[in-house]
């Protein structure tokens, strides 16, 4: 099935005008060069060498007839080429092995836009989860790294469809896709979803936030805190105690109920340095 995206013909269609014009500059300026009186631009290969570099650059040579010769230097552009080519903006062929009764033609196109979800997913792997570097060699150990990514992923994916109404993040589809003219077209977002993002609230008037390890609303949503740098011989310690906020107020990767976070970074420079221990009873709700 052949599908056509006005705003995408529209965006190359630009893309090329844009393109084909900058080029026509340079190339005018090779021409003012080849022409002038005072030290003219001569030789094939000295003029062929200017052209390349505004081939290499804009990329728009099948667009041009060129011809050069030891003291002359023309330009023309291929207008149906051109028009050919323009014809075919914004036009893609999608291809399936599925009948019409299993996937009608707008299921085939959203399932096509549905592989932007397989891309996050990549890129998620290779940022928030750090699949890599894997810093293992035995077999068992590196499918156990990956296993363990991928359950993340798993959790991470679940835990964001269960949090959508406070998150940013449209938790209406059924009213996203009716606002939506075709599927074809942008994908539009609900009423719900925009004025989450418009009011920064909920429907309950509760703080929307972002789902991420260091988003911004994580940092206003637990505003208090204190941090406690020790030193014993050569031997650093830095502690970190969050207090209990508001409910409904925390972010969405802070919910869970411990209330101390011990994050610890050493560097022994004597070998009988001594070790400092912070320990904390789990609260309600929580296990060892």
């Amino acid at each position: 099935m052949c599908c056509k995206n006005p705003l995408l013909a529209e965006e190359r269609s630009r893309k090329r005008e844009s393109l084909l014009e900058a080029s026509e500059a340079e190339l005018g300026k090779i021409a003012t060069a080849v022409t002038r009186e005072r030290r003219p631009l001569r030789g094939a290969d000295k003029i062929a060498l200017r052209l390349g570099r505004v081939v290499n650059r804009y990329k728009m040579a099948k667009h041009f007839e060129v011809e050069v010769t030891e003291d002359t230097f023309s330009f023309s552009r291929k207008e149906s080429q051109i028009a050919a080519e323009a014809a075919l903006d914004g036009i893609y062929v999608l291809r399936t092995s599925l009948s019409d009764e299993a996937l009608s033609t707008d299921g085939v196109v959203s399932s096509y836009k549905s592989l932007a979800g397989v891309e996050r997913a990549f890129r998620a792997f290779n940022t928030d989860l750090d699949i890599r570097p894997i810093r293992h060699r035995s077999e068992e150990r590196v499918r156990a790294h990956v296993f363990l990514r991928m359950l993340s992923y798993y959790v991470t994916f679940h835990m964001e469809r269960a949090l959508a109404p406070m998150l940013f993040r449209d938790d209406d589809k059924a009213a996203a896709e009716a606002a939506g003219t075709s599927p074809v077209a942008p994908a539009q977002r609900s009423a719900s979803a925009v004025a989450k993002v418009t009011t920064k609230r909920t429907a309950e008037r509760l703080p929307v936030h972002s789902f991420g390890p260091s988003s911004p609303t994580s940092a206003r949503s637990a505003p208090t805190g204190s941090t406690d740098r020790r030193r014993s011989r050569g031997l650093h310690h830095r502690h970190h105690t969050d207090t209990d906020p508001a409910p409904g107020t925390r972010s969405p990767r802070r919910l869970a109920p411990t209330r101390l976070r011990v994050v610890r970074t050493c560097r022994i420079e004597h070998e009988n340095a001594q070790v400092i221990g912070v320990s904390a009873a789990p609260t309600e709700g929580t296990s060892d």
